[in-house]
């Protein structure tokens, strides 16, 4: 019985030793998990029709090797400079531009935060009376070395006010609170908090759908008087996504109101009148706020809304200047449970006095 010994030939521990050398080379070798840097812009822009200006913040996306909150405190890293691009709002009708208007280079104050802080470059525009309800808008951004195009936005449409055929005007779109003058008589409607919602006092608010809106927020605009300025106060009630009606209690408006003037020392004389604001928002902004709300851990995939073609962000519309004037409840009644608004105030010791 023979037995055979078989040995590595000098050829193959050559092959041997090269495949082990490259593979514990390989481990050595340095890693960067960043891309090549591209120039990616980041916009944000809300648009109103009924502002005075409109205005854009742009600015890019960087890469780090280091800690990315560093390089976003530097603010070359996210800013383009003066001269750099070009940011343009463009008006289609159908798929067919039909205008555009420029915004030009500004610089405003930003406070301190995660970013870079100080002076910061914001783009905008007079646009009162610009904006047409019939046409649909974009965002663009273009380098002016070569006028290359960084970024677009799809086409938002603008919020339009219902028409009132009878009156040929706008339709009053906030119902409730309801505002019910009687010249010949004695009654007089005014805001206060008669409805009941839980077992709660509440204030009701109903209003009319605007077209391509999709969230709504009431906002109660209070005024005092100090100092002899008038000085307005607004309280933000909750926002509602589907319905067209609102409870906002009292007890939360009253709160609210205390905690925006516990710490002015200056004596505040309340004015018997509010504006009823409604504002709201399209469903790109709406479908934004949504997902950069949520909170998801590092081992989730997560995608953040944007409506940029080649870069991130949103641009969206939105109204703000959707309102009713009203007198409220002047009654410095300490008794009822429906009455005393003016006393109600009084009794926050915030230094509230009503004006007779």
């Amino acid at each position: 019985m023979h037995s055979t010994n078989h040995k590595p030939t000098p050829l193959l521990w050559a092959l041997l030793l090269t495949a082990a050398s490259a593979l514990f080379a390989s481990c050595e070798v340095d890693f960067s998990p960043n891309a090549e840097w591209k120039n990616v812009p980041i916009v944000y822009c809300v648009i109103d029709q009924d502002d005075d200006t409109t205005w854009a913040r742009v600015e890019r996306c960087y890469l780090s090797n280091d800690g990315l909150f560093n390089y976003g405190q530097v603010a070359d890293s996210i800013n383009y400079a003066e001269g750099a691009i070009r940011v343009t709002i463009i008006a289609y009708n159908g798929s067919a531009a039909v205008d555009s208007i420029d915004l030009e280079y500004a610089l405003r104050q930003r406070d301190t935060g995660s970013f870079a802080s100080g002076l910061q470059p914001i783009y905008g525009a007079a646009t009162k009376g610009w904006f047409k309800e019939d046409l649909t808008y974009a965002i663009s951004v273009r380098s002016t070395a070569d006028d290359s195009l960084l970024a677009i936005s799809q086409q938002v449409s603008l919020i339009k006010e219902l028409w009132d055929s009878q009156r040929n005007r706008p339709m009053q779109h906030i119902l409730e609170p309801s505002y019910t003058v009687i010249f010949s008589g004695d009654t007089l409607g005014y805001f206060n908090f008669s409805s009941t919602n839980a077992g709660q006092l509440c204030c009701l608010f109903k209003w009319e759908p605007l077209v391509n809106a999709r969230l709504y927020q009431p906002v109660i605009r209070f005024f005092f008087e100090i100092d002899g300025a008038i000085v307005p106060l607004d309280i933000k009630c909750n926002s509602e996504k589907k319905n067209n009606y609102l409870y906002q209690t009292r007890s939360s408006v009253l709160s609210s109101i205390k905690l925006h003037l516990q710490d002015d020392p200056r004596p505040k004389r309340y004015i018997p009148h509010v504006d009823i604001y409604l504002t709201c928002c399209s469903e790109e902004l709406n479908a934004y706020m949504s997902t950069a709300s949520q909170s998801v851990s590092l081992n989730q995939d997560y995608s953040a809304y944007t409506n940029i073609k080649g870069g991130v962000g949103v641009f969206a519309s939105r109204r703000t200047h959707i309102y009713k004037g009203m007198p409220s409840d002047a009654s410095t009644n300490p008794s009822g449970s429906n009455t005393g608004l003016a006393h109600l105030l009084k009794e926050l010791d915030v230094g509230i006095e009503f004006i007779e």
